[in-house]
């Protein structure tokens, strides 16, 4: 018999009480042991189902367990960003790009948050840095894209 079996025979078997509170415990482990990778995806789904501050508190745990985590902290801003708590998401790509000045989507990020707090100057400095390490990155349909946005503004 494996030890999941075993386990939960221990578990199904003790009274209520005693199961109730074994069960408790398992779980605390069992999540306890969830890994960073687990924690960032799960956050992305929570984001994606607009559950945003189950995804901020999933990002918050993946970066604890990895304060070098750039895309929790990249993905956590665009969270932010759509929470309006835009010094926040300022602060997690501002942090992104102190970990990898190399990542557009960090400057892409940053940019949007900067046009919702209408400082365009900052956002096309930002559009102007993800269009540069695109081009530089081979990166090109989404260079032109970058480049039509600047147009555009």
């Amino acid at each position: 018999m494996s030890g999941c079996a075993v386990l939960t025979l221990a578990v199904c078997d003790a009274p209520s009480s005693v199961a109730s509170t074994q069960s408790i415990e398992i779980t605390e482990q069992i999540q306890s042991n969830i890994s960073e990778y687990d924690l960032f995806n799960r956050a992305l789904r929570k984001y994606e189902q607009g559950d945003y501050k189950g995804a901020i508190a999933d990002f918050d745990q993946a970066i604890a367990l990895n304060p070098q985590n750039v895309m929790a902290y990249i993905h956590r801003g665009f969270t932010y960003d759509d929470m309006k708590e835009y010094s926040k998401a300022i602060a997690d790509f501002d942090r992104a790009i102190a970990l990898n000045p190399e990542l557009p989507a960090a400057y892409g990020g940053r940019s949007a948050t900067y046009f919702s707090l209408d400082n365009t100057s900052q956002a096309k400095q930002d559009l102007e840095t993800a269009a540069k390490l695109l081009k530089e990155q081979g990166e090109q349909a989404k260079y032109q894209a970058m480049l039509d946005i600047l147009d555009y503004l």
